[in-house]
Formats: C-alpha cells, sequence, structure tokens
C-alpha cells in the first residue's frame, strides 16, 4: 500500500535570491531571474509600508512566520557518512556557471556567472576579476535515510565532479536513464584534509533491498507525488550586473 503523503509545498517568493547567491547590496531593484521581468516601481519597497511590534511575545509570533519557507531544502550528504536517495530526474532541472568569490577571511560566496556557454554577455567577475566560473547543476532528489513520514522533494546541487559521474550513468546502458524505477544511489562525502571526494554509485532494488538498508521503497505513486513536486529553473538566482559591479569596486578598493 503507498504511504499517504501529506507534504504540501509551500508558496515560495521567488522574488528572493537562493542560499547559494544572497545578494550583498541592498538595491531597489533585484537581479532578474531566467525568464522573469525586472521589478516594476510598485514592487520596490516604500517607506512607512512596514510594521514594527514590541517584545519576545512579538518576536516570537514574527520568527515563527518567517522562518524558512522562502528558499527550496537542499539534500546535502553529511560528512563522512553513507546516504541513499533517489533521483527523481532524468537529467538536471538548471545547469548554470557559478564563481565563488573571497567576501572576508577565509569566507567565500557564491554567484551565478551571467555569460552564457559561448561567453556572451557582461559578466564583471569574469570581465573584470578574471575570475573563472564553474559548472553547477540542480537535480531533484528524495533522501530515502529521512523518516518516511518527513521525506519530500529536495534540490540535489552537484558540482562538476557528481556531475560527471552521473553524466556517465545517464549515457550507460545498465544505469540509464538515472531515474529508472529499479535504481537508487547511495552517496558519500570522504572529507579529508584539505580535501573532500564524493563517491556516487547506483544500488540495485532486488530481494534483498529493503532489508540491506532498513528502508521502504518508493511506490510508484510514492514517485509520482514527490517527481510532481520537483522544483525548476525559477530556484536559479541571477544578480544584476550593477550589483556585481559594485562587488568588483569593493573588491578593488579594499585592495589598493
Amino acid at each position: 500500500m503507498a504511504r499517504e503523503l501529506t507534504r504540501r509545498r509551500g508558496q515560495r517568493d521567488t522574488s528572493y535570491a537562493t542560499p547559494d547567491a544572497e545578494p550583498e547590496t541592498a538595491a531597489p531593484a533585484r537581479g532578474q531571474r531566467r525568464g522573469g521581468t525586472p521589478p516594476t516601481e510598485d514592487d520596490k519597497p516604500k517607506r512607512g509600508t512596514g510594521t514594527i511590534t514590541k517584545g519576545w511575545g512579538s518576536y516570537k509570533k514574527t520568527a515563527d512566520a518567517t522562518r524558512g519557507g522562502d528558499f527550496a531544502p537542499e539534500f546535502k550528504p553529511r560528512d563522512n557518512m553513507t546516504e541513499l536517495i533517489k533521483i527523481l530526474d532524468e537529467g538536471p532541472f538548471a545547469v548554470f556557471k557559478q564563481h565563488w568569490i573571497e567576501r572576508g577571511p577565509k569566507k567565500k560566496k557564491s554567484f551565478n556567472c551571467l555569460k552564457d556557454d559561448d561567453g556572451n554577455g557582461v559578466c564583471p567577475l569574469c570581465d573584470d576579476l578574471g575570475d573563472k566560473p564553474k559548472a553547477q547543476a540542480m537535480i531533484n532528489v528524495v533522501s530515502m535515510l529521512e523518516d518516511p513520514d518527513k521525506q519530500e522533494t529536495l534540490i540535489w546541487r552537484v558540482g562538476a565532479t557528481v556531475g560527471d559521474i552521473l553524466e556517465r550513468a545517464a549515457n550507460e546502458k545498465r544505469t540509464s536513464p538515472i531515474n529508472r524505477e529499479n535504481i537508487y544511489w547511495s552517496v558519500e562525502k570522504v572529507v579529508k584534509p584539505n580535501k573532500t571526494e564524493y563517491r556516487v554509485n547506483p544500488v540495485k532494488k532486488d530481494d534483498d533491498f529493503e532489508t540491506d538498508w532498513d528502508i521502504t521503497a518508493l511506490t510508484d505513486e510514492d514517485f509520482d507525488s514527490f517527481a510532481a513536486e520537483g522544483y525548476d529553473d525559477s530556484e536559479v538566482y541571477f544578480n544584476t550586473v550593477e550589483a556585481l559591479d559594485d562587488i568588483v569596486k569593493e573588491m578593488d578598493n579594499n585592495t589598493a
């Protein structure tokens, strides 16, 4: 019998940045999402329209009301542990390029590149800093080792290392497509001094699968429900050229 799925995706405000590319400037106009439109005058904040309250009771009410909900939940492998996931997509739902820029002592932040694959477009991080972006892909997955009552569709952000593994698997007969019904995936994030390795391997759903992993495999109905909740490329945020240009100018001033 299929488990009863009680998850409900909230109404996410997709005008805000995702965690990997949170804007560092409070410019009135936010960056434009792929396929989106810039904010109009009516969208920009105006003085006198906010609400201010007092006291810890008000704080808790406000904090509870605003905690989470804006950012899509992500699958993040735990250090030195073996995870088991079900991939919901035949391929990534979003592929783009990403810069990692120093924003403090031993601190980097990611910013999505504004140039296309042929190098067309204007990106201050490429043109002025000379930083080379790296490939990033997003895939919808389910973490199978999570409590079944808490399972939900998650975004798995992968770089070139894991992306190459999955791309090869997608082109091999025994593992293609990577979301096929009888295949799950083990994921290991092995953390070593000054190095992190990822091991991603197919796990066939055979007669011993549920016993070996101490889980209940997804039914067709479960899979369809999770897949229907899959995220799309509106989760990818792009800063404006002006915002990235400000970052370059700030870094130039700090090194002057």
